[in-house]
């Protein structure tokens, strides 16, 4: 094993096969664990909700042309419209709100200008908002769903690996803090279909594959950055099935969104929560980038932002499908995927700590995949929550339970180290590493006392993820007798 890729090899307990009584135990244990979790850490916070539910409140009550009005809620644009629709049947069937009286079509104003504003005061006194952001605990069983069908088509499926590792990715402080901090359930949502989607590629439906696609490019724009290289590195009879699901989806769901509402819906079907679109912006980005930095406007910044990751995402993707050998192969697929996913981060104007959930469950997945799980990995996962501070009533909780988890997976590798005999230096040098960083940065006084701007810390975590991620892709630039040689 090469010195650059130290490893946590998985122990025969890990690899161990589960009865189905054994499988609704640890999955029962798994959801006691996450819901156990975010209760400790004070619920789930509400964040940017009011752009998926503000349109799920109006849905719910019949006002589909006023769910996604222009002006978006609170100076902040609506988010894809696949959540609210998901959550507007349960807020409907259990009336939630209907002790106040929701909003006549007279005070949600002419073309909905006071919709927004009209909706959110009447869920405030309506004491719907809470009950409403309960619903969003279906984003981490979407998740745990989606990964669980890739696992059982291409790895550990059914045995201990299977719960342990939807664990972790559940756990681990990107993902945690999209769900609890910021309220984005509708990326984890995205992230579990572009998970079951490599499943059922990897059961060579692609069909389904691009039906799934599609619907988390309704649940999360970012999907594209999965859509455009697997329709590149795809064989042709393949690449027709999948490009064919794709559009039998969306169109008719562009189609209609722009039907029953606006223009605005269907921008929201295109850009989301996107601050960065063609034409006019009407809303502020926050910055915090090296991309930032340069002060870019207009076309150049939405070609460089939006339309640079797909391009760089098809260029490798173009290289893979190039070797046969590597474009059937899994691991290259889930490498092309999530390297394609993570390109978002080489070209952001904003920056926040929930937008490296996408590279954290790849390179999770890629690595379980691979059968090993790499001591950098979690070291990247835990950098990768300090770098941008979550709430500070969760933060430090989120830490300790995640870095003690961490610690304990590489002390159980020393201790199974010097049991043979063999002392494992990598190991040690990783553990002392990870925390003496989380000791250091975690601590509120350090935190506030030394202040690293967004920048820095992108020029250091997206470079080192997209090496870990990337490696399986490394093959496709290397002349062909030296792959197979």
């Amino acid at each position: 094993m090469s010195r650059r890729h130290r490893s946590i090899q998985p122990s025969r307990f890990l690899g161990y096969p589960l009865t189905r009584r054994q499988r609704v135990l640890t999955w029962t244990l798994v959801g006691v664990l996450v819901y156990g979790l975010v209760r400790v850490l004070g619920g789930i916070d509400s964040g940017d909700s009011f752009e998926v539910i503000v349109p799920s409140w109006a849905i719910a009550h019949g006002s589909l042309a006023c769910a996604f009005p222009s002006g978006g809620v609170d100076g902040n644009p609506f988010g894809a419209p696949l959540y609210a629709f998901l959550t507007a049947g349960p807020v409907a069937l259990l009336h939630l709100g209907s002790a106040v009286a929701f909003p006549s079509g007279t005070a949600l104003g002419p073309h909905c200008a006071s919709a927004a504003a009209s909706i959110v005061h009447w869920a405030t006194f309506a004491n719907a908002i809470t009950p409403t952001l309960q619903f969003s605990y279906l984003a981490p069983l979407a998740l745990a769903i989606g990964a669980v069908y890739l696992f059982r088509a291409r790895g550990p499926g059914r045995s201990v690996w299977e719960p342990t590792t939807v664990a972790l990715l559940l756990l681990a402080p990107p993902v945690i803090s999209a769900f609890i901090d910021y309220f984005h359930p509708q990326d984890l949502i995205a992230l579990g279909l572009i998970l079951a989607a490599l499943g059922a590629g990897l059961r060579a439906r692609w069909g389904f594959a691009g039906v799934l696609l599609a619907v988390a490019f309704a649940s999360q724009q970012f999907a594209l950055l999965a859509i455009a290289p697997l329709v590149v590195v795809l064989s042709a009879r393949e690449r027709r099935r999948f490009v064919l699901a794709v559009g039998a989806v969306l169109i008719p769901v562009s189609v209609a969104l722009y039907s029953v509402s606006s223009l605005s819906a269907l921008r929201v079907l295109l850009f989301g929560s996107d601050r960065i679109t063609l034409g006019a912006n009407l809303f502020t980005s926050r910055g915090g980038t090296v991309l930032w930095e340069l002060h870019l406007h207009g076309s150049l910044l939405f070609m460089l932002t939006r339309a640079a990751p797909v391009v760089v995402a098809m260029v490798l993707a173009r290289a893979v499908a190039r070797r046969p050998e590597l474009a059937s192969d899994p691991l290259t697929l889930v490498s092309l995927v999530g390297v394609g996913l993570t390109m978002r981060l080489v070209f952001e104007v904003n920056l926040f700590g929930y937008y490296f959930a996408a590279a954290a469950v790849m390179l999770v997945v890629l690595d379980v995949l691979h059968g090993r799980l790499r001591a950098a990995t979690l070291v990247w996962l835990s950098l990768s929550g300090i770098a941008f501070y979550p709430a500070p009533q969760s933060a430090s909780a989120v830490h300790i339970v995640f870095v003690t988890a961490v610690a304990a997976v590489v002390v159980a590798r020393i201790l199974q180290g010097a049991l043979g005999h063999h002392v494992r230096w990598g190991a040690i040098a990783y553990g002392v590493a990870l925390i003496t960083v989380n000791v250091v940065f975690a601590s509120p006084f350090v935190h506030h006392a030394l202040t690293v701007p967004g920048w820095a810390w992108q020029a250091v975590l997206v470079p080192w993820v997209l090496w870990l991620l990337g490696a399986p892709l490394a093959a496709a630039f290397r002349p062909a007798d030296a792959v197979t040689g």
